[in-house]
């Protein structure tokens, strides 16, 4: 029964494969070069139109080990790689020590290469004795001329008398339109698995995290006599200043709307998630550069560089809004249950100053101007976020546009947490949260897409 299943799912992978792509199959091709070590060197390499392995028939190339077939060809975009290997059932019994299949791709244009392997011995394990599928992604070749070459080897000090390999089917396979459509329907979940693979990156990287971010935050006071209490001095005094400038010199007062609330104290509400975010976003576009010599002498997990950003900026940020608390106490204001909404107001500013961050470090690797273009454009930003003057003040034909601004939906969440004169609007906040998933999800792929190059660029 089990065989029967396995044969029924193997045929609707074949139909699968068959409908969703296109094959250049090898057996149209002729090899560029031929490399054998065996002693009867003529016929250690050549096609069959039929081998039977395990009741299956496939086109194959029997080599004998050491061997090496390198062709030249084109991938397609998208392109993969797909063969099966054996190794012909007259070996099975015989005393062999197996064989490594090893693909290996190397591009004419940059240099760049891959590889991939598979081991095959059938003496010892009964699974090997029949055809195994064996796949390499070629995505990254797209219209790339290269070397491809498929070669097998037996282990040191093994006999290779019987060791005959075989490739069954070898191809090089590229989306048509049903394959297209399947990755724009099964693209979430794609997603979604890129997602699982960050937290466990996250998990696994947790104490080189934790080490950038000690460096980090150590780094900005190093040398100085009161060292990290300056990350304490600084918001206290901004906060003092405001309160002197706005509420004691100035004196400006809010409207009744807004139940009689300091001024000071609601700019600096309102200034709190967006000092989070600035800082994020306009150290994004170094992540990258400042630790490109770990980039290019290691495999590195790049992507938590902007992350250790992000963290270090939200201990200063948790710092700033303890003191707001403690001002506002002592100040006689009562705290209230509203002050909740500051945790998924602050998830999601800090996912969507992810998502941007992942995509201007990407993009400054090539583009090294975008750091200066960032500290221009957040400037702008901030002035068309409603921070230093009231929402009321701007014009009704301008209320539309101005909402469309997730920013604008963060500091209003901020201070209606921390001052809870009015109630939050939760459409807002939703589309705030909407907008972070979304930039998360984007600049994620677009960091991805990009990140195999930087050791090129660096």
């Amino acid at each position: 029964m089990i065989p029967r299943f396995k044969l029924i799912l193997n045929g609707i992978r074949e139909l699968w494969y068959r409908s969703a792509y296109d094959s250049l199959s090898f057996s149209s091709l002729k090899p560029d070069s031929i490399d054998v070590g065996y002693q009867e060197s003529h016929e250690a390499v050549h096609w069959i139109p039929a081998v039977e392995v395990a009741h299956q028939v496939k086109r194959a190339y029997f080599t004998h080990p050491p061997s090496q077939l390198t062709y030249q060809l084109k991938v397609p975009p998208k392109g993969l790689f797909r063969t099966f290997v054996a190794l012909r059932p007259e070996a099975w019994g015989k005393n062999s020590g197996g064989v490594e299949f090893r693909v290996s791709v190397s591009s004419q244009n940059n240099g760049q290469s891959t590889s991939g392997k598979s081991f095959s011995h059938p003496t010892e394990l009964l699974k090997h004795r029949q055809w195994r599928e064996f796949t390499l992604d070629l995505k990254k070749f797209a219209n790339q001329e290269v070397n491809l070459t498929l070669s097998t080897a037996t282990p040191p000090n093994e006999p290779a008398d019987h060791a005959w390999a075989i490739w069954g089917n070898p191809a090089i396979l590229s989306r048509r339109f049903l394959g297209k459509l399947w990755d724009f329907c099964t693209s979430p979940l794609r997603i979604v698995k890129d997602f699982l693979y960050f937290i466990r990156s996250v998990f696994h990287n947790s104490y080189m995290i934790r080490s950038m971010v000690i460096r980090d935050i150590r780094a900005r006071y190093i040398g100085s006599f009161l060292g990290v209490f300056w990350s304490v001095i600084h918001p206290l005094t901004q906060l003092l200043i405001y309160y002197f400038v706005f509420s004691v010199i100035l004196k400006i007062r809010l409207g009744p709307e807004y139940g009689g609330t300091n001024f000071a104290v609601w700019l600096v509400a309102g200034l709190l998630p967006w000092m989070f975010f600035a800082e994020v976003v306009t150290r994004a576009p170094a992540a990258v550069l400042e630790q490109s010599h770990m980039i290019t002498k290691m495999v590195f997990p790049s992507e938590i560089l902007p992350l250790a950003h992000l963290v270090a900026a939200m201990i200063n940020h948790f710092i700033a809004v303890v003191l707001l608390i403690g001002f506002l106490l002592v100040a006689g204001n009562a705290i209230s249950l509203q002050i909740l909404w500051i945790f998924p107001s602050l998830f999601a500013v800090g996912i969507f100053a992810l998502g941007i961050s992942w995509l201007l470090a990407a993009l400054n690797v090539f583009l090294r101007d975008i750091g200066q273009i960032i500290g221009v454009f957040v400037n702008i930003w901030f002035f068309l976020t409603p921070i230093m003057y009231p929402l009321h003040l701007i014009p009704e034909s301008l209320q539309k546009l101005y909402n469309l601004n997730p920013m604008l939906h963060a500091v209003e969440a901020y201070r209606v947490g921390l001052l809870g004169k009015t109630a939050l609007d939760l459409e807002g906040l939703s589309y705030l949260l909407l907008v972070g998933l979304v930039t998360f999800a984007v600049g994620g792929l677009i960091f991805k897409k990009l990140k195999p190059a930087f050791a090129d660029v660096l």
